[in-house]
C-alpha cells in the first residue's frame, strides 16, 4: 500500500494524454508477451492454452479501451445556486485502489479494474469557480 501511494503521487500528476501513453504501452507489453502469458495462466490453473489465449487478447482490449476512453474525461459545468458562479467537475485519479478478482479470469478482470483505475475515469472532484 505504502508503495502504491508513493506511485500515485506521480501518476495523478499526470495529464489524461500521458496516462493514455503508459496505459497503451502496457498494451503493448501484453501484446508481445501474449503467449508466455496464456502458458502462464495454463500452468497456474489448467485453463486450456486456446481459452488462455483468448483471454490475454480479451484482457487487452481492455486496456486499450480505458486507455483511449481516459483521453475523453471531460468534467461538466453544472447550473449553480448561487449567483454569478458556476459549479464544475474534473474527473482525476482520487487514491489507490485494492482489487480482488475471480480464479478463472485472472488476467481480464485485473486488466478491467487496473485499466479502469488508471484511466482517470472513477473519480470525480467538484470545484466551485
Amino acid at each position: 500500500m505504502d508503495a502504491a501511494e508513493a506511485a500515485f503521487v506521480h501518476w495523478r500528476a499526470l495529464r489524461a494524454d500521458e496516462r493514455c501513453e503508459r496505459l497503451l504501452a502496457w498494451y503493448d507489453l501484453i501484446q508481445a508477451n501474449r503467449e508466455d502469458l496464456a502458458t502462464i495462466m495454463t500452468l497456474e490453473q489448467g485453463k486450456p492454452l486456446p481459452d488462455a489465449r483468448g483471454e490475454v487478447e480479451y484482457g487487452a482490449s481492455f486496456v486499450r479501451w480505458f486507455a483511449e476512453e481516459g483521453k475523453r474525461t471531460y468534467g461538466e459545468t453544472i447550473p449553480s445556486h448561487i449567483p454569478n458562479a458556476s459549479l464544475g467537475t474534473i474527473k482525476e485519479p482520487v487514491g489507490i485502489a485494492a482489487m480482488i478478482t475471480p480464479w478463472n479470469f485472472p488476467l481480464a478482470m485485473i486488466t478491467r479494474k487496473a485499466a479502469a483505475a488508471g484511466s482517470g475515469l472513477p473519480g470525480d472532484r467538484q470545484t466551485r469557480q
